[in-house]
């Protein structure tokens, strides 16, 4: 509570970090914020990303929580690989996926150009913010992968077993055993995910071509 107080009080002066002559200034702050075209932008922009980023993390989360349920081999070592992704620095992260995406020396261009698909360099930074933001954010995957692999673990095999006997297919277990038990986690998620989600600056930070 102490923080968040003292954040609004300075917020209603024209302290900045090096400010010496504090003066107090009401709601000025405010007012100049909610007049301004871009922060309302800013704020739409961070809201769809967010919802989007929070669905996809889910879905692609249990998918491959699901595909390594199963014993298989380099079980263990799949979900270390994934896992890694998500401890990753957000700014090695950034720089990785900076270079992956750039104009003339991105990867993904070289490799576009020379499967013949778009022989034109395609600035994705500047052209597909949003869609640039999500694809480096995936490479963060593991954290939801691992939330459903300790949800799976949780969930009887004797419902599938009885499930099997009864001669049920593998997308119905999911839909009528898997899902519902896995509600829980999946609403922790969307929550959690779209918090920090609404959140995120060094990301698209590092990816903005031409930074503030």
């Amino acid at each position: 509570i102490i923080p968040i107080m003292w954040g609004f009080k300075v917020s209603l002066t024209n302290q900045m970090a090096f400010t010496i002559n504090v003066k107090y200034v009401g709601l000025r702050n405010y007012s100049k914020l909610f007049m301004d075209a871009g922060f309302w932008y800013s704020l739409y922009t961070t809201f769809i990303y967010s919802i989007l980023n929070s669905v996809l993390q889910v879905c692609i989360g249990l998918f491959l929580a699901l595909l390594l349920e199963k014993n298989m081999r380099g079980k263990s070592f799949f979900q270390v690989v994934f896992y890694l992704t998500y401890i990753f620095p957000f700014v090695a992260t950034g720089w990785v996926f900076r270079l992956f995406l750039d104009n003339y020396i991105g990867t993904l261009n070289i490799l576009l150009d020379y499967l013949y698909i778009f022989p034109e360099r395609i600035s994705w930074m500047g052209s597909f913010p949003l869609l640039s933001i999500l694809l480096a954010n995936f490479w963060r995957v593991g954290w939801s992968l691992l939330i459903f692999i300790g949800g799976l673990s949780t969930i009887p095999h004797e419902l599938y077993d009885a499930a099997s006997v009864d001669g049920c297919r593998r997308l119905t277990m999911i839909r009528v055993i898997t899902l519902p038990f896995l509600s829980p986690f999946i609403a922790f998620q969307l929550i959690v995910s779209f918090i920090y989600s609404y959140q995120v600056f060094v990301l698209p930070y590092l990816l903005n071509p031409n930074p503030i």
